[in-house]
């Protein structure tokens, strides 16, 4: 799924760029506005896209995906190599689960 593939990828991205996490949650600098409209953007689309086709709930919001991506990312920066990535993948594969609609089970 196009949504778990983006997710992985933001979690790793922010995970190692000390300072990101808090742009994914709340914009506050012009630099951080811009970094946040972006990653909400990307996270619309293919939220939008995954709802559509019933894979994941239709009461999951934007937002939400972003504070559950900040999560696993702030759960696991600290991590050092591999383990950072090993257990950021175990966190969104349990993400994952609990974001998949009923129907998709």
């Amino acid at each position: 799924m196009a949504l778990g593939a983006w997710l992985s990828a933001a979690t790793a991205q922010i995970s190692t760029s000390r300072g990101l996490t808090a742009s994914v949650v709340a914009a506050g600098s012009a630099d951080a506005s811009w970094c946040h409209r972006a990653l909400e953007a990307a996270a619309a689309s293919l939220l939008d896209r995954a709802q559509r086709h019933r894979s994941v709930r239709p009461d999951v919001s934007v937002p939400q995906l972003l504070k559950l991506v900040n999560a696993v990312a702030l759960a696991t920066e600290h991590q050092p190599e591999p383990d950072r990535a090993q257990q950021a993948a175990a966190l969104l594969d349990l993400l994952m689960d609990g974001l998949r609609s009923r129907a998709a089970h």
